[in-house]
């Protein structure tokens, strides 16, 4: 957890919901004022942080 509390707020918030707690994307964005476009693209972002903190290789589809 010490990694997650070095991460921005929101990009903490959104791993913890998504993938921790295993919460589908949709309800997480209700929860949030974003739209569906804005949401993916923070998601990605806090993704994308939390690997290269972990210094892991992110492969693009």
């Amino acid at each position: 957890m010490g990694i997650l509390n070095d991460m921005k707020a929101l990009h903490r918030f959104i791993l913890i919901k998504c993938y921790i707690d295993k919460q589908k994307d949709i309800l997480t964005m209700l929860e949030m004022p974003y739209e569906i476009a804005q949401f993916k693209r923070i998601k990605k972002h806090a993704v994308l942080s939390l690997a290269e903190k972990l210094e892991m290789i992110v492969e693009k589809n």
